[in-house]
């Protein structure tokens, strides 16, 4: 027996296994444990730009305040302006610059579970092409009706809208369902 890397056992000369898999965000699983960090408290998760601008906003202040104030003030006042220097200066900042970044866009991989447009008739083997709006970009890529529906003879004519069902992200193809879509 042979395992690939799904842990699923194959038996001797068959071939891989394809399983699909689609990630839900917000899913709960009775008995299931948090492993993605969310448990800890937000203080530990310090970003090194946090670091960094603590460790020159206290270095500044206490140059700043190093011939006026006693060695205990000092500290205090060093650890102070590294977080004022931080909270007020360097993250205001940062939120400023990047609200200008762009939503990343999931690309064909995003596809699973929506709906596109045949733009063209497909063949008697179920392949043809699928217009899909993704993230305001359109794609065209090739697409193979299920093998269930072509055994039944079910016909996409151009401009039918499909399901895509599965992605085949190597080939860069997917599968789509035209029952499932009505």
């Amino acid at each position: 027996m042979a395992h690939d890397h799904t842990g699923v056992s194959q038996g001797a000369g068959s071939s891989p296994l394809h399983v699909r898999t689609v990630a839900a965000r917000g899913v709960k699983v009775a008995g299931a444990k948090a492993t993605d960090g969310r448990n800890f408290p937000s203080w530990l998760l310090i970003s090194p730009l946090d670091i960094f601008s603590l460790a020159l906003g206290a270095g500044s202040a206490g140059l700043l305040a190093a011939g006026r104030f006693a060695e205990p003030l000092l500290l205090m006042l060093a650890i102070l302006g590294g977080i004022v220097f931080n909270y007020a200066l360097i993250r205001p900042m940062m939120g400023f610059l990047l609200s200008f970044a762009s939503k990343p866009i999931d690309g064909l991989a995003g596809a699973l579970a929506t709906t596109g447009q045949a733009t063209m008739r497909f063949d008697a083997n179920g392949r043809g092409l699928l217009k899909l709006n993704l993230d305001g970009e359109i794609f065209q890529v090739l697409a193979h009706l299920d093998p269930a529906e072509v055994a039944q003879g079910v016909t996409v004519q151009s401009g039918d809208t499909l399901l895509v069902i599965d992605i085949d992200p190597v080939r860069n193809t997917c599968q789509v369902s035209k029952e499932m879509a009505s």
